[in-house]
């Protein structure tokens, strides 16, 4: 059986955008484990008692149960260097424990992170998905690799719009920011579009 992994930010205490997290979480036991079975995260992770108030990053491995719960101090590292690699047989539609393929892209690509092209599309980097910034409009790829917690949120909460943004297409925006359940848009400056390496 594979093991799926989540990364939950922790914040004064708390467990961010939580739901998003439980949602992907039964998504995944249900469709790619066929596991009908609820197990609630918030009752699953325990606080560590020496936990402070900066920021950690909570990382769950599972499958048919949840074999381990971490907590790290996040150290925020943003890419110097981005360059744009093609694939069109990668799958990532479930947060598998197993990131070789984005990892040897990664190595081969010889910079900081990489924008993966799928069939001529605009999907995700190797850790997070994207934002691209045209005048004042966020928009994110149709095309995305996996649907990120913290992608959906700001879709549903209307901060951001999804179009279909091919390579060709990517050039024509301003700026690219970063994405994750541990990176939110408004604690990054962006990548000018023009930086990104062909």
């Amino acid at each position: 059986m594979c093991l799926l992994t989540e990364a939950i930010r922790v914040e004064k205490k708390e467990l961010v955008n939580l739901e998003y997290h439980q949602a992907r979480f039964d998504k995944a036991r249900r469709d790619l484990l066929g596991i009908g079975g609820h197990i609630k995260l918030a009752d699953a992770i325990k606080l560590p008692d020496d936990i402070t108030d900066e920021v950690y990053k909570c990382r769950i491995v599972y499958s048919d149960k949840i074999h381990s719960v971490d907590f790290n101090l996040y150290d925020k590292r943003l890419p110097a260097t981005m360059k744009l690699v093609y694939d069109d047989e990668i799958d990532y539609s479930f947060k598998y424990e197993n990131r070789d393929r984005l990892n040897t892209l990664l190595k081969e690509s010889m910079a900081d992170e990489i924008l993966i092209v799928k069939n001529g599309m605009i999907t995700d980097t190797s850790r997070s998905n994207v934002i691209l910034k045209r005048r004042s409009e966020l928009i994110t790829p149709t095309s995305f690799l996996l649907d990120g917690t913290m992608r959906r949120f700001l879709l549903d909460k209307k901060m951001i719009y999804e179009e279909n943004i091919s390579v060709d297409d990517l050039f024509l925006f301003d700026k690219l920011y970063l994405i994750n359940a541990m990176l939110d848009i408004d604690i990054q400056p962006g990548i000018p579009v023009h930086q990104i390496k062909r």
